[in-house]
């Protein structure tokens, strides 16, 4: 069954700049977890059903009203122990607010009706299985940090005075990116698929 992902997609300024970070790892760390994909903070993934049933409900322009219409890049952070990659995270963080808690939450909700059932896979931490069991995406609500991955750090000699260095060097927060769309992709080995764009109207 597919494996599907809803997406932001930074602006091309952002793109840029996360892109230049992905080269600095692989050029002085070498291949890592993460640096081949496409510039993006995940709203979820989960294994669908049937993908052209669910593609029918979400297809259509999406009303999500609040106040809050943009989010914000204001700085790097770090995942010092990722429960999936079990490496170190490097990503930009994404200041939450209300609007993309909402969002997320809008989302889950359309598409609980084509979620495989499936047995819950193992997870380090007892909140990402309730998670996973109620919504189908371990990281929802207060325990969904959105932000845009750089890499997932292998440790090595050099990978903490990289870290290091990545974290302390100064960093110019971005201004406020309205959202306008989602982007749903499948989720393959190599390489993710765009298969359409959902329209936001707030």
């Amino acid at each position: 069954m597919p494996k599907i992902a809803a997406f932001i997609i930074p602006n091309k300024v952002l793109k840029k700049e996360i892109i230049k970070y992905k080269k600095n790892v692989k050029k002085k760390l070498g291949n890592q977890i993460y640096l081949n994909h496409l510039p993006h903070c995940s709203i979820f993934t989960m294994n669908v059903t049937k993908q052209s049933f669910f593609e029918k409900s979400l297809k259509k322009s999406i009303t999500h009203k609040s106040r809050f219409t943009t989010y914000n890049v204001y700085k790097k952070s770090i995942f010092n122990f990722d429960p999936i990659t079990k490496n170190k995270t490097i990503f930009l963080k994404i200041r939450k607010n209300k609007y993309l808690t909402d969002l997320q939450l809008l989302l889950l909700k359309k598409i609980q009706n084509f979620r495989k059932n499936e047995k819950s896979p193992k997870f380090k931490f007892r909140w990402m299985e309730d998670n996973y069991k109620k919504f189908g995406y371990p990281f929802v609500k207060k325990r969904w940090n959105p932000h845009f991955t750089i890499a997932s750090i292998k440790k090595s000699k050099n990978s903490e005075k990289f870290i290091s260095k990545f974290l302390n060097k100064k960093f110019n927060s971005f201004p406020s990116e309205k959202i306008n769309k989602i982007y749903i992709y499948n989720i393959l080995k190599k390489k993710h698929k765009l298969l359409w764009k959902i329209n936001l109207k707030n």
